[in-house]
């Protein structure tokens, strides 16, 4: 996996966490629950979007993340890659007091299609 900076757009009214390539943009999604996959044309993984961002993120890290937490977002750096019929994504939060929230997602593809190698 090759590690990118990404853009990062946080809704604390719909408590929705959006982690992006601004240059790359989206043609279809890959729904699983609460957790959608956005890809480009190409196939590639082009973002992520975290709905109930605050729940998720507390569940990944075992510690308690408010909406006040995820606005105070300064920088973000996203791997993405394809592994067998799972689309896994480490994601690394930098906030504006320097703590990082990181974690890795491994979402499953339920079609046997193939995403492109990410690099």
């Amino acid at each position: 996996m090759v590690t990118s900076r990404a853009k990062v757009d946080y809704d604390p009214e719909s408590d929705s966490l959006a982690i992006f390539f601004a240059d790359r943009k989206s043609s279809t999604s890959i729904e699983n629950g609460d957790i959608v996959i956005d890809i480009d044309y190409k196939k590639n993984i082009v973002g992520i979007e975290l709905l109930n961002a605050t729940k998720i993120l507390s569940y990944l890290t075992k510690q308690q993340i408010v909406k006040d937490t995820l606005e105070r977002i300064t920088d973000c750096a996203l791997e993405t890659k394809q592994f067998g019929n799972n689309i896994i994504v480490k994601f690394a939060l930098t906030l504006s007091n320097k703590k990082i929230i990181e974690n890795t997602i491994a979402v499953p593809i339920m079609s046997g299609e193939k995403l492109a190698a990410l690099a």
